[in-house]
């Protein structure tokens, strides 16, 4: 009778509890989630990162990495320091900032680049930021910004969803706090910003985020949940963690290797490579007069800023006097490149650029390259960058000379 009486107080005590627990609106967990990010010293978790174009469906991008992330108010880049490293061997960092130097880290070249900021003055360190402290920003961001945003939420039976969408002149990106960027409506035309962010009702924690951009979307996962608070950051330092064995440059210090513009005056190398349905082309079938090359980057403003161009040299020249052939240089897969072409009516070929195309050309993965051949392909002319009130006139008066 007892035990009867002790479970049928223990349920009424229940009942009440449940009756008294604070529910929430959408808007009103938003606090809740800043409140519980703000409890967070450290953190470990795997993640996943993604990006993709915005008009494809398709990833050109995804890799996962293990985060150790540390609170760190004294940083005044991003307030966070971390370490990521390989899901496969823990023990391999990929990347490093203790605020004050980041580590940038080569394992194809064993080397390793320290970045103490000094040469150079940045508008904000290019640093970014580890998962939690990242939609932190965000959060404060959306609960006290007096700029132009519009807020959508859903409630599900697991978890909150929010889309916030940034109405500004330009696009803001998040270090540490928002950061209004430069103007590149002239690369991309569109400078609204769009942030996704889901929360776990279980843990009152975000476990993804989206960014939206004209140019890019990129979403990070959180894989596993996290374990709070575990790792003390006393000591941490970036320099505990540079490889044995490697290359040690500071960022910004150049090697005496060869430059592409040792190439004028000189015979092109030649190539076979994969266009974007999959097909192999060969530089030996160009019979053109002259032949223009354009290392380019899915992603990059400037060189999707001169694709009008290019499409117009394509117009105005026959065959016969002009090839254009394009060279995707960040590893995009051919159903990228496929999207890309489409969604900017690219009328010349876009091939799939290899590691070895870049090393014959000495361009590293710097974009946008034009390199203009003549009618025995020797290379004649190379620009570097693209800004449509020079470049235009100085590449098409170069083709000009040539014909």
């Amino acid at each position: 009778m007892k035990i009867a009486h002790a479970l049928l107080l223990s349920l009424l005590l229940s009942l009440i509890t449940v009756g008294c627990r604070k529910t929430y609106t959408p808007e009103e967990y938003l606090q809740v989630t800043l409140n519980n990010l703000e409890k967070i010293a450290s953190a470990t978790y795997y993640e996943q990162m993604e990006t993709w174009a915005p008009y494809d469906t398709l990833s050109v991008s995804r890799y996962n990495r293990f985060i150790k992330e540390f609170d760190n108010p004294a940083d005044t880049t991003i307030g966070a320091s971390y370490l990521a490293l390989n899901v496969e061997d823990t023990t391999i960092v990929e990347y490093c900032y203790d605020g004050t130097v980041r580590l940038l880290i080569y394992p194809e070249h064993n080397g390793v680049k320290i970045d103490d900021f000094s040469t150079y003055t940045p508008l904000f360190r290019p640093v970014p930021p580890p998962f939690f402290n990242y939609t932190k920003s965000i959060l404060r961001y959306m609960l006290a910004t007096q700029d132009n945003i519009d807020i959508e939420s859903e409630e599900s039976a697991d978890h909150y969803y929010y889309k916030l969408t940034i109405n500004e002149d330009r696009q803001v990106e998040f270090f540490g706090r928002a950061h209004y960027m430069p103007d590149n409506s002239q690369f991309y035309g569109e400078t609204t910003s769009v942030y996704k962010l889901w929360v776990r009702k279980s843990t009152g924690l975000p476990y993804k985020i989206q960014r939206e951009m004209s140019h890019n979307v990129s979403a990070t996962t959180c894989l596993t949940e996290p374990e709070i608070n575990k790792l003390s950051a006393e000591g941490f330092t970036a320099y505990d963690y540079i490889p044995q064995n490697y290359e040690v440059r500071k960022y910004g210090e150049t090697a005496n290797t060869p430059t592409i513009d040792n190439l004028i005056g000189q015979t092109a190398p030649r190539w076979t490579l994969t266009d974007m349905d999959e097909n192999m082309v060969s530089s030996t079938t160009i019979k053109s007069k002259v032949v223009l090359l354009n290392f380019t980057g899915i992603g990059c403003g400037p060189c999707l800023a001169s694709i009008p161009f290019l499409v117009s040299l394509k117009e105005k020249y026959s065959t016969d006097d002009l090839e254009l052939v394009a060279f995707e240089c960040w590893k995009r897969p051919p159903s990228s490149l496929r999207a890309y072409a489409k969604e900017h009516k690219m009328n010349y070929p876009f091939l799939c650029a290899t590691d070895e195309l870049l090393q014959d050309f000495q361009t590293g993965r710097g974009v946008p390259v034009y390199v203009l051949l003549d009618e025995n392909r020797i290379v004649r002319k190379i620009f570097t960058g693209y800004g449509s009130e020079t470049s235009d006139k100085q590449i098409t008066d170069a083709i000009n000379r040539l014909l």
